[in-house]
């Protein structure tokens, strides 16, 4: 039996227990006593193995409180669905012989979709190929592909020089009105922008992070140039240039959120905030309420007859009206 503990934060998940000899010594003590004649005798030796290991399965949960516990066993009766009830068993096809013998547990629900494969070698049970039901964040959502403008000072004063030298004349004299005028100078400017005015494109990821800049993503490929090529002390070079520059962005990052806090824009604390929580909030969905389409139909219609009703009756002058 394997019961391994993984924190969700780490990005490789380290395994913080390993296969306990004593929870094997106790299946073995249990499959042995199986074969015995009398059924509630079999049936107590393995309710007693199943609770020792629900107690050795908790103490792996109380040392680490917050990691993912899994659990692989093999299972030749029981289960743990009285002992561990939060735990879900995601394996439901036969692994031999139409029984299914081999379980993995885990506290997530549809965490995992269990494929059978052929057995390796001469083994008797087949292999299971357990499939995370989860997409990466990556995979989520598309690269977003932005551009921006680089308004440095040298760019700057050659727009500033050009538009200077522009004779504005030609523009009012080519133009017969005001709005054509404007749209014209306006037309003109813009492309003196686009002209001058460096640009720079940045493909943004799903998972990126708001101190992940350009110069790191440059280190990173570098470092995993250095690894395929098989040069340790290259890789060795590269990756330490990476973890310095990633300490450095980080405390860069974490200076200029300070800054935000300090200055008194509510706007930009709440920018803050939101790079702090990762908050995001959810798009707004209309409401399927036929109600209140009906009323809404019912009320803007009610000005369509009104305006196509028939003309009221004249209202005759006071001397017409006879009073007998």
């Amino acid at each position: 039996m394997n019961i391994r503990a993984t924190t969700p934060v780490d990005l490789f998940p380290s395994f913080l227990a390993s296969t306990v000899d004593l929870l094997a010594s106790l299946i073995k003590e249990a499959r042995n006593k199986v074969k015995s004649r009398r059924r509630g005798k079999r049936s107590g030796n393995v309710r007693e193995a199943q609770r020792a290991l629900a107690d050795e399965i908790q103490s792996v949960e109380r040392t680490n409180p917050d990691a993912l516990v899994i659990v692989l066993v093999d299972f030749n009766k029981g289960n743990f669905s009285h002992e561990l009830p939060k735990y879900k068993q995601f394996i439901k096809c036969s692994t031999r012989e139409g029984n299914v013998l081999d379980h993995c547990y885990t506290t997530i629900s549809g965490a995992y979709r269990a494929v059978p494969c052929a057995a390796l070698g001469k083994s008797d049970h087949i292999m299971v190929h357990l499939i995370p039901a989860y997409r990466q964040k990556l995979k989520l959502r598309k690269p977003v592909v932005s551009t921006s403008k680089k308004w440095t000072c040298e760019a700057v004063g050659e727009l500033q020089r050009c538009l200077d030298c522009t004779d504005w004349d030609v523009f009012r004299s080519t133009t017969n009105s005001l709005d054509e005028y404007t749209d014209t100078v306006s037309s003109f400017i813009y492309f003196g922008e686009d002209s001058i005015i460096p640009s720079c494109t940045r493909v943004s990821y799903n998972n990126d992070k708001t101190w992940f800049t350009a110069k790191l993503r440059r280190l990173k490929s570098e470092k995993e140039a250095a690894f395929r090529s098989g040069d340790k002390g290259k890789y060795k070079e590269a990756k330490y240039r990476f973890s310095e520059e990633v300490r450095r962005a980080k405390t860069e990052h974490g200076e200029r959120m300070k800054q935000r806090f300090q200055t008194n824009n509510s706007a930009s604390v709440w920018k803050g905030l939101n790079a702090i929580t990762n908050y995001k909030p959810r798009a707004p969905h209309s409401v399927n309420d036929l109600r209140l389409a009906n009323s809404l139909n019912e009320y803007y219609c009610h000005f369509e007859r009104l305006w196509n009703s028939p003309d009221p009756p004249p209202i005759l002058p006071p001397q017409a009206i006879d009073l007998q």
